[in-house]
């Protein structure tokens, strides 16, 4: 028997501060029993904590799964380490229809694996939820770096200096990605200020809507922007205005 596996908003949300309707459901027939969400948790959160924010009125037989990711790992400023301790997990599932999702810190290594992890093509639907930053595909940045900001495009802020990692730009941008962030999300003091995080926004709500915007200058059809009205840096806020059925 198939179940089939649905994404969709429960809110209305913003898109470009315009409102919208609830986000079209995404939907794939996966194997009863054999459909799996994993949520990466971000900074002083528990895996069971994020599995909680996970709760998404999943139905009978969805397995929802946590990886035990340390606060340390996901503050590495190479996070190279994190994701290869992702791509170990992840690939436990690999006969599962997967949804990968991170929040903040998870949302940060959530997208930076989508790029190099071994086992990136698990997943076949990625939610980034209101990371501090993202790694650009090139040295373009929405506000010019500083002139003594030399190293705004060294890997995870861009691609200069990444090892270890099989990176395929073309193939991320053909992936199946939600960026989520609330439209509160707002306040400069809840990001890192460093230059390389400047660059990109002033925080996590202009950083996410300035990462679609590039990305979708490079023909990434299949990236989204949801903007959940009302919801600050708030995990639960966030991804509970999500129903997988």
């Amino acid at each position: 028997m198939l179940v089939l596996l649905l994404v969709s908003l429960l809110a209305i949300v913003t898109v470009g501060g315009e409102l919208s309707g609830p986000l079209p459901f995404r939907s794939f027939d996966c194997n009863a029993g054999a459909c799996t969400l994993i949520v990466v948790h971000g900074l002083n959160m528990s895996t069971e904590e994020a599995k909680s924010a996970g709760q998404l009125n999943t139905p009978n037989g969805y397995t929802m799964v946590a990886p035990p990711l340390s606060d340390q790992e996901l503050q590495n400023r190479d996070l190279t380490p994190a994701v290869h301790r992702l791509d170990s997990f992840v690939g436990e599932y690999s006969d599962q229809q997967v949804v990968l999702a991170g929040f903040s810190a998870g949302g940060q290594l959530v997208q930076r694996f989508a790029l190099g992890g071994s086992n990136k093509d698990v997943p076949v639907y990625y939610i980034i939820g209101a990371p501090g930053s993202y790694a650009y595909l090139s040295t373009y940045r929405p506000k010019a770096p500083a002139p003594n900001c030399t190293d705004f495009n060294v890997w995870k802020f861009g691609l200069d200096g990444v090892h270890g990692l099989n990176i395929d730009v073309q193939g991320y941008l053909t992936k199946e990605v939600l960026l989520i962030v609330g439209s509160e999300d707002n306040n400069p003091a809840a990001v890192q200020q460093q230059c390389e995080d400047v660059c990109q926004g002033d925080s996590h709500l202009t950083r996410t809507q300035n990462y679609y915007d590039y990305v979708q200058g490079l023909g990434a059809s299949n990236h989204s922007l949801q903007v959940v009205p009302g919801a600050g840096h708030d995990i639960d806020a966030v991804f509970r205005a999500f129903q997988l059925s």
